[in-house]
């Protein structure tokens, strides 16, 4: 097992080596098994991961090479990948960006220490509002992609439902608007309807309990709000480790990851913690990095064709280890 120190370096080395490769997008594959538009695509979602474990230790090209990706796939002010919309909207491409990767890359922009206004974001917004001959009011959230559907919180992923309101983006653009004049359009409503009665957070293009997870923990912990949310989510994690000190099903790395992150920000340092890091030193391969065989991103598109993207590229989830691991190390530092 190495130590913390030796990972924390080979974990740097290596997820430099693909940025600078340019291997850090994701694979996509539909359910016949051919690849789909998004394949060798979502460097926006992994470049926000990949500026959270090492944006200090980038050097002036390494940070350029995010920058220029980021600057590249801007679409007038806007971000994001997908086919062309199926969906009679007002626009000829009514989800070419979205909600969700246009967060990633200004939060991503944050980190590199560059700061953009998220107020495009409002594109995406949908006030409650009341239909006409209808005694029913509508969300207050962000929708993934911009249509005129009247849209609703949702959390069954199908086609129909690509529309509406989904949680987890919610919570990443909650994490764009936090600390700016827009912070006020986080719905803390929507937030406390998004979580499982078990206490995890439930998540619509990204399938488990932790990713959403995370994200809802990691904002609330800004807040002084909704705290028997937060215990309830503390203890879900607490309670779903493994015996191996990994979390997730199969001992998955990336889903480990994602439970420290979330605990790391709440407790500090102990055995349960512990048990999890050894986890990660554990599992770290020769070269750097750490794998897992999860579903990242998941899309149900037209006649029953799920999109599955996975990262073959191992970055997502080095980054994330790493990050964990680095979070662990300064917590136990300050002791």
């Amino acid at each position: 097992m190495r130590n913390i120190n030796t990972a924390v370096k080979s974990g740097i080395i290596f997820i430099k080596q693909q940025l600078r490769a340019g291997q850090y997008g994701l694979s996509c594959f539909g359910s016949d098994g051919t690849p789909r538009f998004s394949n060798d695509r979502g460097h926006l979602f992994s470049a926000f991961f990949i500026a959270e474990a090492i944006a200090d230790e980038l050097s002036e090209v390494e940070r350029a090479v995010l920058l220029m990706r980021l600057l590249t796939e801007e679409h007038e002010g806007f971000w994001g990948y997908s086919p062309r919309g199926y969906y009679k909207g007002p626009e000829d491409n009514p989800h070419f960006v979205d909600a969700d990767d246009s967060a990633f890359a200004l939060r991503t922009y944050r980190k590199l220490k560059v700061y953009k206004s998220p107020d495009r974001l409002l594109h995406f917004y949908r006030s409650k509002w009341q239909w006409p001959g209808q005694d029913r009011w509508w969300e207050k959230g962000f929708v993934t992609f911009a249509t005129g559907k009247r849209p609703h919180l949702v959390i069954k992923p199908c086609e129909k439902n690509n529309f509406h309101i989904h949680p987890e983006v919610n919570a990443n653009v909650y994490h764009t608007l936090f600390d700016t004049n827009f912070e006020k359009y986080i719905n803390f409503d929507l937030i406390a309807r998004s979580q499982s009665p078990h206490g995890y957070w439930h998540s619509y293009f990204y399938p488990g309990k932790y990713f959403s997870t995370y994200q809802f923990l990691s904002l609330l912990s800004h807040f002084d709000k909704l705290p028997q949310s937060k215990e309830r989510g503390i203890q879900f994690l607490q309670e779903s480790q493994n015996d191996d000190g990994s979390w997730g099903s199969n001992s998955d790395c990336y889903e480990t990851a994602l439970a420290l992150k979330c605990l790391l920000l709440y407790c500090p340092p102990n055995k349960q913690i512990h048990k999890g890091i050894e986890f990660l030193l554990k599992t770290q391969q020769t070269d750097g990095a750490w794998l897992s065989e999860r579903i990242i991103w998941e899309f149900y598109g037209q006649n029953e064709d799920v999109w599955q993207a996975k990262d073959t590229n191992h970055i997502v989830t080095t980054s994330l280890c790493l990050s964990a691991i680095k979070n662990f190390s300064g917590a136990k530092n300050e002791d």
